[in-house]
């Protein structure tokens, strides 16, 4: 469901059990691309009872969000994920990193930091711009994110970036 205010990132076991993650991008062509970045950040509003941090990730592979096969395997029609349901092969340098510790208190807003030079790619060539993905590692923790459909906007996620044209 791609239409929903909450997507969730987490992994029920047992009978019918399934894992859920999150992919995320943002279109910076608004932004000249002779940008010099020096700092960016992305907020996220989450809605958990569980204080376990999340792991992210920017990607570098291509993927479709309009495409139908979008999904667990698949980024687009014909092009596998490196494993099914993403790995470290699919970030940049096959790099993640933390959220810290969660509240564990239901919604709570997160800022964090993301590396300027990244964002400074992003910027520079629409082609790296693959965003970010968002993993719960722990098995039956729930954590759910609010997306851009968020009925109250100053949930939906937001990356704020600090440049000189």
């Amino acid at each position: 469901n791609r239409s929903g205010e909450e997507f969730g990132v987490y992994t029920v076991t047992g009978t019918g059990g399934y894992t859920a993650k999150e992919l995320l991008r943002f279109d910076v062509t608004s932004l000249p691309k002779t940008a010099k970045v020096s700092a960016a950040s992305l907020q996220i509003t989450v809605d958990t009872w569980v204080t376990s941090p999340l792991q992210l990730c920017y990607l570098s592979s291509a993927w479709s969000y309009s495409d139908p096969a979008l999904g667990w395997t698949y980024r687009a029609a014909g092009f596998p994920w490196s494993k099914p349901g993403l790995s470290s092969a699919d970030c940049v340098g096959g790099a993640t990193f933390s959220s810290g510790a969660l509240k564990g208190n239901g919604d709570q807003t997160l800022i964090l930091p993301l590396s300027a030079a990244q964002v400074q790619a992003w910027i520079a060539s629409s082609a790296t711009n693959q965003g970010i993905f968002i993993d719960n590692t722990l098995t039956g923790k729930v954590i759910k994110i609010y997306t851009s459909k968020a009925s109250a906007t100053a949930k939906r996620p937001r990356l704020s970036v600090t440049y000189t044209p």
